[in-house]
């Protein structure tokens, strides 16, 4: 399955679920990124602000910010990546290669 299909199976399947299982693209992702940047440094002025604050953070990660959905507790180890529409093919494929699936190319490689 090419990444194309895949989005679009994706897609299909979250359509008729709950609000919560939403899909951002790239651009909306690093929207939001900004958007807590900026309520970081000047304060949450709006509702969606404090929406925003109450439910993401930033983590940085070597000279990159990262979207992390916001832990219970700072110091916690533990914490979810908010990955994009376009990442979520490439994270599930290294995961399927990584646990021994490597689908018809591995059987074409032996």
């Amino acid at each position: 399955m090419d990444q194309a299909d895949f989005e679009f199976k994706l897609r299909q399947r979250l359509e008729g679920k709950a609000e919560n299982a939403v899909l951002q693209s790239t651009t909306q992702r690093d929207q939001l990124l900004e958007d807590l940047l900026k309520i970081n440094s000047f304060g949450a002025k709006s509702t969606f602000d404090f929406n925003l604050q109450k439910r993401y953070e930033v983590l940085g990660v070597g000279n990159a910010d990262r979207l992390i959905r916001r832990r219970k507790d700072p110091n916690e180890d533990e914490f979810k990546f908010i990955a994009s529409l376009e990442e979520v093919f490439d994270i599930v494929k290294a995961a399927h290669e990584a646990i021994g699936h490597g689908g018809g190319k591995k059987q074409l490689l032996k």
